[in-house]
């Protein structure tokens, strides 16, 4: 809202009679799953919750491919808005037990480093001393 509008305008607080608030999950999964089965796994972890709303019912929606996941977007409705980070927990443990369950993975970001030239001595100093590392 542009700061005009706060000064010259009527301004409603929603928060103080509609006590609904709206709680988002951004989740990524492992190249190679199955969207169908994610969204199914999200929706319904999402929904289990006691004090997710009915209506409107949680959502989710695949919004991408990511660098290293496809990613997703879990959309759900509380009607007690002072718990919605307590809320928000409880359905992030819920997804990530469901998606375990079901083998789906979550990935962490994977870099490769490839390095052109490197001073030996300085390659030397780097290698472990370990006789498991030896070339």
């Amino acid at each position: 809202m542009p700061n005009g509008q706060l000064i010259s305008e009527k301004v409603t607080n929603y928060t103080l009679s509609n006590r609904q608030r709206r709680i988002e999950i951004k989740v990524g999964v492992a190249y190679g799953s199955d969207p169908k089965q994610v969204i199914e796994l999200l929706t319904s972890a999402a929904a289990s919750h006691p004090l997710a709303t009915t209506n409107p019912a949680p959502q989710t929606l695949m919004i991408g491919f990511g660098s290293d996941s496809l990613d997703f977007d879990v959309g759900l409705w509380t009607d007690d808005y002072d718990q919605w980070l307590q809320i928000r927990s409880d359905v992030i443990v819920a997804i990530t037990d469901a998606l375990t369950k079901a083998g789906i993975t979550i990935p962490f970001p994977q870099r490769d480093l490839h390095l052109q030239s490197i001073d030996p001595a300085l390659a030397e100093f780097l290698r472990p001393s370990d006789p498991r590392f030896k070339n």
